[in-house]
């Protein structure tokens, strides 16, 4: 698998930094733990301050568009990330009722 970042875009007033990458793959689309690894490896930084939002296939093409953010420190990561997964629990709950 080779990845190439696209774009990184600072967001300094939310601590973090937005980046758009590529990332060419041979047999099956990359999952989300795949690129957060791969990304964490390129970039240097702490997988768990990585937050992986759409992983987009090209079709007929061995190539992904992804789309992430890295957190400067674990507070905003939970205060952004966290957020999102409780909702998300709250909803499967309420469809199972």
């Amino acid at each position: 698998m080779e990845l190439t970042i696209v774009t990184k875009t600072e967001e300094p007033l939310l601590k973090r930094t937005h980046l758009t990458a590529e990332m060419q793959f041979e047999k099956q689309t990359p999952s989300h733990p795949d690129v957060a690894s791969e990304l964490s490896k390129k970039l240097g930084a702490d997988q768990s301050l990585l937050a992986v939002k759409t992983i987009k296939g090209k079709f007929g093409q061995r190539i992904v568009a992804i789309d992430a953010y890295l957190y400067q420190q674990k507070e905003v990561f939970d205060f952004f990330e966290k957020k999102k997964e409780k909702k998300e629990k709250k909803k499967k709950e309420s469809a199972q009722k």
